[in-house]
């Protein structure tokens, strides 16, 4: 019974040599990068691919720092959650490497798949995957970006001019020639104000150059453009606080990126709130690492942790999780997400401890220089 046992376990061993042979052999040249790991994270097998991106020598040498502790090395690691959880847990989870963008090199997108290569208990292998997904974060997050800034930013000048022109159409013959000047004056700065958001709007076609940290939005600009996009979108109640020396630094996004980030935030917490009338605060306060902590806190609904949980998947993932019946599931905060992350920061959403509503966390980088008064 003994040798049967024994030669049984031999096959197996043999019959698992020989399917890891044919892996290597086939993955060996593959555009995507492929690991075989062993249950404690060590790397037994790296093709080609998956060398370049860990920073490995090209040959087949032996590799002795762990799968995560390279990554970690060269990458941020998002989403933060999946990659905290055991090895045995991360298979279908979403989750990324991130180079951040720098001031000469743009962000750097790869997708991490594991899946699980052997039934053994005794000695688990798992394959891992990682496929550089650049260009579709960045069409996807240009794309989204681009229809939502043609819906929100050309309405309000062109229900100006409408309403304008509708009044001269309809009451032309009773206005004075005052009035006629004044609501044709409303007309030509409705037009002139259209012409901008145009060209204003087709810079958002390429948001990741946009979002360059040597560039950076002067904080001390954040209450005016909060409380433009507020009054946009008919919030009545918002505060904005940012003092001591953040309010002469710069975050390291462009203006056009942060309006995009505080439009979809605050369009958030107006569309689902209970009554659709949030009191948003916004506050900025320094963190760690050269970093700001921009808080915004509502006052509408509370999510269940699983929710907390899905809500910066980004790219294709996302729509893994769409259900259309989960308030706040949509793609925006993912968009938000691979902004923040793209330029080295972090998201983190939590409910209220003092009430209902929810509170949006991002940390993002400082540009070093401060503006000077």
């Amino acid at each position: 019974m003994v040798r049967k046992r024994t030669g049984e376990l031999q096959a197996a061993n043999q019959q698992l040599a020989q399917e890891r042979a044919r892996f290597e052999w086939v993955v060996h040249t593959a555009e995507d990068g492929y690991l075989i790991l062993d249950s404690q994270d060590h790397i037994l097998f790296a093709n080609a691919r998956a060398r370049l991106y860990l920073g490995l020598p090209p040959d087949d040498s032996y590799i002795t720092e762990s799968f995560i502790d390279l990554a970690r090395q060269m990458y941020k690691l998002e989403t933060r959650d999946a990659w905290e959880k055991p090895l045995a847990q991360l298979e279908f989870q979403s989750r990324y490497l991130i180079r951040p963008e720098t001031p000469t090199s743009q962000s750097f997108w790869l997708s991490v798949d594991i899946m699980e290569m052997s039934e053994d208990e005794q000695e688990k292998h798992w394959v891992v995957r990682l496929r550089d997904v650049t260009e579709q974060i960045r069409d996807w997050t240009n794309w989204g970006t681009f229809t939502e800034m043609v819906n929100h930013k050309l309405r309000t000048p062109l229900t100006v001019i409408m309403s304008s022109i509708q009044l001269l159409y309809k009451h032309g013959g009773e206005l004075s020639q005052d009035e006629v000047i004044e609501t044709a004056s409303l007309a030509d700065r409705g037009v002139k104000r259209l012409h901008a958001t145009i060209e204003n709007v087709l810079a958002y076609t390429d948001l990741q150059q946009l979002a360059k940290p040597d560039e950076g939005f002067e904080l001390s600009k954040l209450q005016d453009v909060a409380t433009e996009i507020a009054a946009n979108l008919g919030i009545e109640h918002i505060g904005v606080a940012c003092g001591g020396i953040l309010i002469k630094s710069r975050l390291g996004l462009s203006r056009r990126v942060l309006e995009l980030i505080l439009w979809e935030l605050l369009e958030n917490a107006h569309k689902f709130h209970p009554k659709q009338a949030p009191s948003v605060e916004l506050l900025v306060i320094p963190a760690p690492n050269g970093m700001a902590e921009l808080l915004v806190r509502d006052n509408g609904l509370t999510l269940s942790p699983a929710q907390l949980q899905k809500l910066w998947t980004p790219y294709y993932q996302a729509e893994k999780f769409f259900s259309g019946e989960t308030p706040g599931m949509g793609l925006g905060l993912a968009r938000v997400a691979s902004l923040v992350w793209s330029v080295g920061g972090k998201c983190s959403a939590y409910n209220r401890d003092d009430g209902p509503g929810l509170v949006i966390d991002l940390h993002i980088p400082l540009v070093n220089e401060t503006i000077d008064k």
